[in-house]
């Protein structure tokens, strides 16, 4: 049978002076030191990730307008990018435990997505290597692209060991 789109409402009950309660299953931080832990390490390597990204996008390499396999996976690491940190925000705005739905929107398809973007990265990188090698053009500034590429990967693969480490608690 298909899943409602909104079934997680089910776990919201009206209390006796009128107010909404949750009753459904709470995914428990270890500590709300590692909660902070966490968070502050996501938000910084997120902003490198992004940092890295975007000055990638200002340097001037031929191979971002004539090469698609250049050119999609950078948009792609873009886009995953925005999702992550728009599920981080989510994770962030809740306060102490996270609620079913939320863990389950949030923390379980972030790995994946990070291990996407990772390797988006590196196709990237790698196409503007072969970019440089069949075109026989040197751009000692497309070095410096790769470079930055290849560290947004890192930022996410450490992203994603570290989402992958953590442990919740389920009550």
């Amino acid at each position: 049978m298909a899943r409602r789109k909104r079934e997680y409402l089910d776990d919201f009950v009206i209390s006796e002076d009128g107010e909404y309660e949750y009753q459904g299953t709470l995914w428990h931080w270890g500590s709300p030191e590692e909660r902070t832990a966490f968070l502050r390490e996501a938000w910084t390597a997120l902003a490198g990730a992004v940092a890295c990204e975007i000055a990638a996008g200002f340097i001037p390499v031929s191979a971002m307008g004539n090469a698609f396999y250049v050119l999609l996976p950078y948009l792609a690491v873009m886009g995953i990018l925005l999702y992550t940190a728009f599920r981080v925000a989510k994770l962030a705005s809740e306060k102490g435990a996270l609620r079913d739905h939320v863990y389950q929107k949030g923390m379980v398809p972030l790995p994946g997505w990070l291990m996407v973007g990772c390797v988006a990265a590196l196709a990237s990188a790698v196409g503007e290597l072969l970019y440089l090698i069949l075109e026989s053009r040197f751009n000692p500034l497309a070095l410096l692209y790769i470079a930055l590429l290849l560290g947004a990967a890192a930022l996410l693969a450490y992203l994603r060991r570290r989402t992958n480490s953590l442990r919740f608690d389920v009550s």
